[in-house]
């Protein structure tokens, strides 16, 4: 008895992040820290390359890094802390939750948060201060801190923090962003230029100092794609009785997913999302009895799901999925069993089964 299993895959978009850029180095304002101050942030966007160029529409997408020109590294999880959030708050309130005008959850990720959404605009949640909200702030103006902070206690206690400060047009919400120093860091993270010796005069030598200006290329994302196996069907054949019943073999065929996320490898999930009982005429046989056994087969290795035994299996079911931290392309395919009851009629039976990709 030879059976025919139909594979569709769908896949999932994946939002690529690039072009973006360092802001330029500019004055600091000195601040006294408070004990969770962690450093300052710097801005970027993905339109100007340079979050520098001032005044800053409220709404143009802007994201924070932890130091200049560095979009790959992200800000570290403080011991303790179990979320974290973007925050607009008045000057000097910046540890005090309870005081900010307005925030946006953060998630965290393994390792750290990267390029967290700085946007004035998308600090969605109201705050408790004064004035209330991204639009009132916009709407008020003035002098506020835009940052980073690191919580406990569903964000109620700040456990560590960095932020710049920002210079609010009321009304129209344009502002202009200024990093912060403690004083102790003395310019804030910003590179500290090495003093030129003076040549001391001799009968036949100098000392100049070099500068040389190294651009070093971002790494950027690229797209999270699936590619469906060659043969649009599956067969199940060479059928065998075993304990009375019909039981038949194959394999889906042999498809791909291309992870091209570089820069910030969060993941992917892929399902067996959904298998149709098999038809041939007037008779049903259920899906239960489509056994179906994940498998890598080449490129980078994902984590398989469980197998699904034929006459017990269950759909959905987990496919494979990749850790964050991994990106490139992994070649999977599954081995696939079908057993018909005792007593089913001889012939073709199809079914369709979905595979579904979508990042972490």
């Amino acid at each position: 008895m030879k059976k025919t299993l139909r594979a569709g895959l769908g896949s999932a978009l994946a939002i690529a992040l690039a072009g973006l850029g360092a802001s330029a180095a500019q004055a600091a304002d000195t601040i006294t820290p408070d004990a969770y101050y962690a450093g300052t942030v710097y801005l970027v966007d993905g339109v100007s390359l340079n979050a520098a160029t001032q005044p800053l529409a409220y709404d143009a997408g802007v994201n924070a890094i932890p130091a200049v020109g560095d979009i790959v590294n992200k800000f570290p999880i403080p011991a303790g802390a179990t979320e974290a959030w973007g925050f607009i708050a008045p000057l000097g309130m910046e540890s005090q939750a309870s005081k900010w005008n307005a925030k946006a959850f953060v998630a965290l990720t393994p390792g750290g948060v990267w390029l967290p959404d700085m946007t004035p605009q998308n600090q969605i949640t109201l705050g408790l201060g004064s004035p209330s909200g991204t639009n009132a702030v916009k709407a008020a103006g003035g002098d506020y801190s835009l940052g980073l902070a690191f919580t406990t206690n569903s964000g109620v206690t700040v456990v560590k923090e960095y932020y710049g400060h920002i210079h609010i047009t009321a009304g129209t919400g344009a502002y202009t962003f200024t990093t912060t120093c403690n004083g102790t860091l003395g310019d804030c993270g910003l590179a500290t230029p090495t003093p030129t010796p003076t040549p001391t005069p001799t009968a036949g030598s100098a000392t100049q100092g070099l500068s040389a200006q190294v651009t070093v290329p971002a790494v950027v994302d690229g797209l999270l794609s699936l590619t469906a196996p060659a043969s649009t069907t599956s067969t199940i054949g060479n059928a065998t009785i075993v304990n009375g019943s019909s039981t038949s073999t194959g394999t889906l065929g042999n498809f791909q997913v291309q992870d091209g996320r570089a820069a910030s490898k969060p993941g992917w999930t892929l399902t067996t999302s959904n298998v149709a009982d098999f038809v041939n005429g007037t008779t049903t046989i259920g899906k239960q009895n489509l056994g179906f056994a994940p498998k890598n087969v080449s490129g980078v290795a994902a984590t398989l799901g469980a197998a699904q035994v034929a006459g017990t299996a269950v759909y959905p079911s987990l496919f494979a999925q990749m850790a964050a931290g991994t990106a490139g392309t992994s070649t999977l395919d599954a081995d696939l069993t079908f057993v018909a009851p005792a007593g089913s009629p001889s012939g073709t039976y199809t079914s369709t089964l979905t595979v579904t990709l979508v990042s972490k």
